[in-house]
């Protein structure tokens, strides 16, 4: 007969295993059948996720075997939660504060979905085990995801190349978004996993675990190229020197931080030698995106963005307090907008959290 301890334990297992099945599959999911083929299948999938996980730990407080675990975050996550409930009663449009908007889905509904997966998800991790095996879960998606963002830009670029400078494509190459329908999303999904695939790799303990770990790294980083992004490279870059500092000897921990300054010195030289004419278009594409690292806003993207700030700032200003509302910024934008920024695009958010958050939630949001 089980024993009252492992009785209680039983609902965490549970937990833990559906929390790695959504960890390898929420990644992945997409949905042919939908309009939004992307992010809105992920957001229902999510749902089920948390729905499930509050039904285990609903019957376990029923039968007395919950245990909360408390984390430093829940107190700032309560306080996110609670702006943006403020933001939405007071919403210039409280339907579309609450459900957010078409295509974007970032209303008051998911800001609290969001939360409710990262307390779910604190609930489920019993120990460093079933952490260790989450994150080799999102590690299995996104070397799939990766390869799919590979073969997408290179059968892509056999129809043709792409144009200059899109949300889709950069210097004729088309950038790879696999299964999150946008390279920037996808290029953030990466850019958080490229940190963990790193110290896999520096903490094998086996040869074949070490070649494994170095396969999975090589993939999603070249994954994260394809994307494009400049903001996911630059993370992606902190992160595994923040790893490399960690797991070094403490005799060199020191001296890895001297790798920003040595990757700027490569970039400003970069900048100074375009990849030779030979070279494969995606190398010249890459060398062309890093050679905007050191002037971001001169690029056509960069015009468009700072002309997105400009505008953004009366917009906060008109409504300082508590905002318009969560997701509501395309709808307010155009009583702002001093020019057609971008022709054919509708814009609905101002490329930047910062002026995001306050736009939609005011300074109460940007306090939280």
């Amino acid at each position: 007969m089980a024993s009252g301890a492992q009785r209680s334990a039983a609902p965490k297992r549970w937990a833990t295993w559906v929390l790695v099945a959504a960890a390898g599959a929420l990644p992945l999911v997409v949905s042919p059948a939908t309009a939004d083929a992307y992010f809105l299948p992920k957001l229902v999938a999510a749902r089920v996720v948390v729905i499930t996980l509050l039904v285990i730990f609903g019957l376990a407080a029923i039968r007395g075997r919950l245990r909360m675990r408390r984390t430093l975050l829940d107190i700032p996550l309560a306080l996110v939660v609670l702006s943006a409930l403020v933001s939405t009663v007071f919403a210039i449009n409280r339907n579309l504060a609450f459900f957010g908007s078409y295509g974007r889905y970032e209303g008051f509904l998911t800001i609290l979905l969001y939360a409710l997966l990262f307390w779910v998800a604190a609930q489920s991790l019993e120990d460093v085990h079933a952490a260790t095996l989450v994150l080799r879960a999102l590690l299995a998606a996104a070397f799939i995801v990766s390869m799919l963002s590979l073969l997408q830009a290179a059968f892509a670029s056999l129809v043709g190349p792409g144009p200059t400078e899109t949300g889709f494509a950069f210097a004729g190459v088309w950038r790879g978004f696999g299964t999150f329908g946008n390279p920037n999303a996808l290029g953030a999904f990466l850019a958080m996993l490229l940190p963990i695939a790193a110290w896999e790799v520096l903490s094998a303990r086996s040869l074949s675990g070490r070649w494994l770990a170095a396969n999975v790294l090589i993939v999603l980083a070249l994954g994260l190229v394809i994307t494009f992004s400049r903001s996911a490279w630059i993370g992606a870059g902190i992160g595994v020197v923040m790893v490399l500092f960690v797991k070094a000897p403490p005799r060199l921990r020191w001296a890895t931080l001297a790798a920003p300054l040595v990757l700027l010195l490569v970039i400003a030289g970069a900048s100074r030698a375009a990849p030779p004419a030979t070279s494969p278009n995606v190398v010249q594409a890459a060398g062309a995106r890093l050679n905007t690292l050191g002037s971001p806003l001169e690029t056509s993207s960069g015009q468009v963005r700072l002309h997105l700030w400009v505008d953004s700032l009366p917009l906060v200003a008109s409504r300082p307090i508590v905002g318009y509302g969560p997701d509501t910024f395309g709808l307010v934008y155009p009583r702002f907008q001093t020019g057609n920024w971008a022709p054919g695009a509708i814009i609905d958010r101002p490329h930047t959290e910062l002026l995001g958050v306050a736009a939609t939630q005011g300074l109460v949001g940007l306090a939280a």
